[in-house]
């Protein structure tokens, strides 16, 4: 396993602190969600956008895949969400865990692993 370098953390942080919400900010909101769909690909993560509809719009899901080597050990997931509430930055909620999602994909990068890993940006956490 590779170690955590707090400057990607930092790196991630500057790139999606801002308001990301499919009402007020849609643009921004699937900007994030292209940066992470490209960060977990740049990673050799098997990628695939999992379309979540909501009150006449749409946003994205972004799942990547880590395959472990023991089918048999199931599917661990880790997930954080990336729209905030209309107005805010989302640094505390909730881009720091997306950033330590992304860290954590990119330090597990070279490793192999008995169980598969699921990565998972979710979006409109903030509407249920």
């Amino acid at each position: 396993m590779q170690e955590p370098n707090l400057n990607n953390i930092e790196k991630h942080l500057t790139r999606l602190v801002r308001e990301r919400n499919l009402f007020t900010t849609p643009d921004q909101l699937a900007g994030a969600g292209d940066y992470i769909r490209e960060y977990l690909q740049s990673v050799h993560l098997s990628v695939v956008e999992e379309t979540v509809p909501f009150e006449g719009k749409q946003s994205k899901n972004i799942l990547g895949l880590k395959e472990g080597v023991d089918s048999s050990q199931g599917v661990f997931v880790l997930g954080a969400h990336y729209d905030t509430v209309a107005g805010s930055p989302g640094a505390d909620d909730n881009a720091s865990a997306v950033a330590a999602l992304l860290e954590i994909a990119r330090c597990l990068e070279n490793s192999q692993l008995n169980a598969s890993l699921l990565f998972a940006g979710f979006t409109l956490e903030e509407y249920g």
